[in-house]
Formats: structure tokens, sequence, C-alpha cells
């Protein structure tokens, strides 16, 4: 059985500012994710980042520049192999931003 948690949040910035927070390294870690550690955003790219001493490592499997990014990741910090899609899209204030784990 796979089971899936899903966030959805906005920032108050256009696509292509939320982009580059959420896809260049420094700003990811600035932004979102202060223990990543690598993050490639391009197809077959890598990832490393640590939550609460667990590591975790993961492959960029697709990526349409300003509108989705999807990753896998292996065991590290959950169980077993987890899917990551974020999606972008623009809104009248900003950017809806929505992560999802599966």
């Amino acid at each position: 059985m796979t089971s899936s948690y899903r966030r959805t949040f906005t920032v108050a910035v256009p696509v292509a500012r939320a982009w580059q927070a959420f896809t260049e390294p420094t700003e990811l870690a600035a932004w979102f994710a202060p223990s990543v550690e690598r993050f490639e955003a391009e197809p077959g790219g890598s990832l490393e980042f640590s939550v609460g001493g667990q590591r975790a490592e993961g492959r960029v499997e697709e990526v349409e520049p300003g509108e989705r990014i999807r990753w896998t990741e292996g065991p590290g910090i959950l169980p077993g192999s987890t899917e990551v899609t974020v999606v972008f899209e623009a809104i009248e204030h900003g950017t809806r931003i929505e992560i999802t784990h599966s």
C-alpha cells in the first residue's frame, strides 16, 4: 500500500522567484530546508540532506522549469523509497507550491 502526504502553501513572490528559491541549494537552504547539502535541479541530478541526524540521498527524475520537479529518495529519513513532486502555480498574489510525498 502506498501512502501520500501533501502540503500546499503560498509565497508572495512570482513563480520564477519561487522556482529559484526552491532549486538553488543556497536559496533552498535559506527558504525551506536548512539541512540541504546538495541539490542538482536537472534530470539525473542528485540531492543530499539530513533531518534530525538522519541522512537521505536522492535522484532528480523530472524537471519542468517553473512548473514541476520530481525526485526519488532512498531509505534514510523514511524507511523506504519516497517520490517527491513539487508543483508551482501562479496565483493572483504570488505562487502556490504543492509538495507531495508518496
